[in-house]
C-alpha cells in the first residue's frame, strides 16, 4: 500500500497512520464524496485457511460486531473488500491518539485512569450485552479524540480466536504483548474466552497507564509464561501515587482464574466509581 493507491476503485490512500502485528492503517479519501476514512489492511495470515470462503465469512461476521453494538464509542465500519490475497476494512477516521502514544509521554493520574477505564467499561458492557467480546483490548486499540472522547477499535478481531490453531490446549501464534488473558493462551487450563477476557485485558491496560509498562515484560515466550504462572507486582510498587483502592481494582481484574475477576463490566465500573 502506497500514497495515491486507489482501494476498491473509490478510496485514495493519503498517508499511513500506523502499523503493527494486526496490519496497517491508512488515512484515505473517498474519490467522489471527499470524506476522510481510515482503511485497515490486516495481515494475510487471517486469510490463509483450508477453507478461504469460511474464513472470509468469519471476517465479515466479526466486522459486523461493532455495528451491532451500536455505541457511540465504537468506531463504525462502512465497507469491507475481500480478495484472494488480502482484505480491507473501511472505518470512521477520527483525529486522535491512542493510549500507547499518550503514555509514551507521561503516566496517567488516578483520575484519568478511572475516567478512561470507566468509559471503556461502558463500551464493553454494551458489547457483552450483545453476546460478543472485543478479544484484543490493549492501549493501541483504545483511541482518544482531540476532545478526549474514548473509542474502541478493531472489533473485527473479536472472535478471531476461532481461527487460531490450538495444540494440546495451548494457542499457537498468540503474541506475548502483555495484554493477552491466560485463557487466550491455555484454554484447557483456564477455560474458554468470555467477557472476563476483556476485563483482564483492561486491567493490563490500566496497569500500563499507571506504570508505563504492561504487567509482564520480556520476550514473547517469557511474557506468555508469566501471564499463566506469575502474579504481577502491585501497581503501587512502580507508582506510589496510585491509591490502594485503584491498585486493588487493577489486581482483581488481573486474576488468573476468570472467576476471580469482576463478574461483569458493570461490576468493575461500579468498583471504580466507589473510589471517587
Amino acid at each position: 500500500m502506497n500514497p495515491g493507491d486507489v482501494i476498491s476503485g473509490k478510496y485514495i490512500l493519503e498517508r499511513e497512520l500506523g502499523r503493527g502485528r494486526n496490519g496497517e492503517v491508512w488515512l484515505a479519501r473517498h474519490r467522489l464524496m471527499g470524506k476522510s476514512v481510515a482503511i485497515k489492511s490486516p495481515p494475510g495470515y487471517f486469510l490463509r485457511s483450508e477453507d478461504p470462503v469460511e474464513t472470509a465469512q468469519e471476517i465479515i461476521r466479526n466486522a459486523k460486531i461493532g455495528i451491532q453494538v451500536n455505541h457511540p464509542g465504537v468506531i463504525n465500519i462502512h465497507d469491507i473488500d475481500i480478495s484472494p490475497e488480502t482484505y480491507y476494512v473501511v472505518m470512521d477516521y477520527i483525529e486522535r491518539l491512542d493510549l500507547e502514544m499518550l503514555i509514551a509521554d507521561r503516566l496517567f493520574t488516578v483520575k484519568q485512569i478511572t475516567t478512561a477505564a470507566g468509559r471503556v467499561l461502558d463500551i464493553l458492557a454494551a458489547t457483552h450485552y450483545r453476546g460478543s467480546i472485543h478479544g484484543d483490548l490493549k492501549p493501541s486499540n483504545i483511541l482518544i479524540s482531540t476532545t478526549w472522547e474514548i473509542y474502541l477499535t478493531d472489533f473485527w478481531t473479536a472472535n478471531m480466536l476461532e481461527l487460531v490453531t490450538w495444540e494440546m490446549g495451548i494457542a499457537l501464534a498468540i503474541p506475548g504483548d502483555g495484554y493477552t488473558a491466560p485463557e487466550q493462551i491455555e484454554r484447557e487450563r483456564f477455560g474458554p474466552v468470555t467477557p472476563a477476557t476483556d476485563i483482564y485485558s483492561l486491567g493490563a491496560t490500566m496497569y500500563y497507564m499507571a506504570t508505563g509498562r504492561p504487567p509482564f515484560v520480556g520476550t514473547s515466550i517469557e511474557v506468555l509464561k508469566q501471564t499463566c504462572e506469575t502474579v504481577p507486582a502491585p501497581v503501587t510498587d512502580a507508582n506510589p501515587r496510585i491509591t490502594p483502592g485503584l491498585n486493588a481494582v487493577i489486581m482483581k481484574a488481573l486474576a488468573k482464574d476468570p472467576k476471580d475477576r469482576f463478574a461483569s463490566a458493570e461490576e468493575m465500573a461500579k468498583a471504580l466509581r466507589s473510589l471517587d
